[in-house]
């Protein structure tokens, strides 16, 4: 997988996400997305914002894709890739699932198994595993 993939992301036919891409455009978004745009402030009072978009496809891999802007900028896109074990909560061990999809996003993004971000000219791709987090792993960009 070639980084420059990644700096634009298609959601949809019409919608291709960038770092020029601004809250003000997302805020009437009308398409297939599983949570729509939604805004709060934050406790240093800056606007922050975000949505969700399911089943994505980029470069022969279906993901969800979560999108989040801070004072009307885009900062971050968040990716997790569908596994095996996704849909067996009761039966695997989250720990379980979020390894599985971590060597599944390493293999994607050409990481080796110790390394975790690729450095380019527009931002860095990471591909993380918080456990504080409540979400799976995923591959991170982050827009300079």
């Amino acid at each position: 997988m070639n980084p420059t993939m990644l700096e634009k992301i298609r959601v949809d036919d019409e919608t291709v996400l960038n770092r020029e891409t601004s809250a003000l455009q997302m805020s009437s978004y009308k398409g297939n997305c599983k949570s729509k745009f939604s805004e709060f402030l934050a406790g240093d009072g800056s606007q922050m914002s975000n949505m969700t978009f399911e089943d994505v496809m980029i470069e022969g891999m279906r993901f969800e894709v979560f999108v989040s802007f801070l004072n009307a900028r885009l900062t971050s896109i968040s990716l997790a890739t569908k596994t095996d074990l996704d849909g067996k909560e009761w039966d695997i061990k989250r720990d379980e699932r979020q390894n599985q999809r971590k060597l599944i996003h390493n293999k994607w993004l050409g990481l080796g198994p110790t390394e975790y971000k690729i450095e380019t000219t527009w931002g860095v791709i990471s591909s993380a595993n918080d456990p504080r987090e409540t979400t799976d792993a995923y591959i991170e960009i982050t827009y300079k």
